[in-house]
């Protein structure tokens, strides 16, 4: 059966201590689809369909706009794009995120996938998974890329990754932990 719901991208401030405030939101519409075409570029009400990275992206500009300054911009691996990526750079702001397991970095200019770290570390073939490592992710460079479980998810083994290369474990996880 069918249910018609809404999907929100919410942009939100906190004071790293509990308090969350939303601060702007947009609904994202999916896009038409055409038996003739497939995905459409407008949506079921004939406005122009936006992915939910730009409309992350145009409240983080009206972020800007209004003068924010944040310490870090946190989001999930959906929002981890190429496009939110230089972004940010462009802004000068750091993020925090979860990464996906399969997402390409690099090391010591070799190509380098989070799962294949896990792998590796229990192999004795890399540094072990409680430290942060130092990778580059394209579009921004270095970068650090720690492996948690969080409890949230059933204490499965993520990956986060921090913008700041000076970053540690702590300071990764404490950060994502406001999102």
């Amino acid at each position: 059966r069918h249910i018609n719901g809404l999907n929100v991208v919410v942009l939100a401030w906190t004071d790293g201590k509990g308090l969350r405030v939303p601060l702007t939101f947009r609904f994202w519409k999916k896009p038409l689809w055409r038996a003739d075409k497939g995905h459409s570029y407008f949506a079921f009400d004939n406005t122009r369909h936006q992915t939910k990275n730009e409309l992350a992206i145009e409240m983080l500009d009206w972020a800007h706009a209004t003068g924010f300054k944040p310490a870090a911009v946190l989001f999930d691996a959906a929002f981890l794009s190429e496009h939110m990526v230089k972004y940010l750079k462009f802004r000068d702001w750091h993020f925090v995120s979860r990464i996906k397991g399969n997402r390409h970095l690099t090391r010591a200019g070799k190509l380098l996938r989070p799962n294949d770290w896990a792998k590796k570390a229990k192999a004795g073939q890399m540094p072990g998974l409680g430290r942060a490592l130092l990778v580059t992710l394209p579009g921004w460079g270095p970068v650090r890329v720690i492996a948690t479980r969080l409890a949230s998810e059933g204490g499965k083994l993520r990956f986060l990754v921090g913008s700041n290369p000076n970053w540690g474990r702590g300071r990764i996880a404490a950060l994502y932990g406001h999102r």
